[in-house]
């Protein structure tokens, strides 16, 4: 699943050092517009999570948007993750505690959509409505833009 992904991804961090320098200004304006067209779509995934969490709690079939979800939010770590190499942003911190903290929700989402105890769908539920959503809106309010500001570092 995703969250097994997103773990090689964080575990696994790319050598800035093996990548080519980009200094192409073309190149990092366009991964600086992309950030910025991230922002929106960001939100997107943000009301879609918070619709999954909704229509799971009325005891709705959310499976087809929950896999639109995961999408939307590899979508989310891919983008991140390739605007850093593009500005040759090595190390950082906000975006790398934001998707420390994404992986371990997505983790946590995985374990109780396993599980058949009574109240893994209130865990669930919460996980929707409440602590995804809230990781997002950090990567709206403060991850995303931080890195777009670090291009000028």
């Amino acid at each position: 699943m995703i969250t097994e992904e997103l773990r090689k991804n964080s575990e696994s961090k790319l050598s800035m050092e093996a990548l080519p320098e980009t200094e192409s200004a073309p190149a990092r304006e366009l991964a600086e517009e992309a950030l910025q067209t991230l922002v929106p779509f960001v939100a997107g995934v943000h009301e879609l999570c918070l619709s999954v969490g909704e229509r799971l709690w009325s005891g709705e079939d959310v499976a087809q948007d929950f896999t639109r979800l995961m999408d939307g939010i590899e979508i989310l770590v891919d983008a991140v993750q390739t605007a850093r190499i593009i500005l040759n942003v090595e190390s950082h911190p906000v975006t790398e505690s934001l998707h420390r903290e994404l992986v371990g929700l997505l983790t946590q989402l995985e374990i109780s959509m396993r599980s058949e105890a009574s109240n893994t769908l209130e865990q669930r539920v919460e996980l929707l409505r409440d602590l995804l959503p809230g990781n997002l809106n950090n990567w709206v309010i403060s991850g995303i833009p931080s890195l777009i500001r670090s291009r000028d570092s």
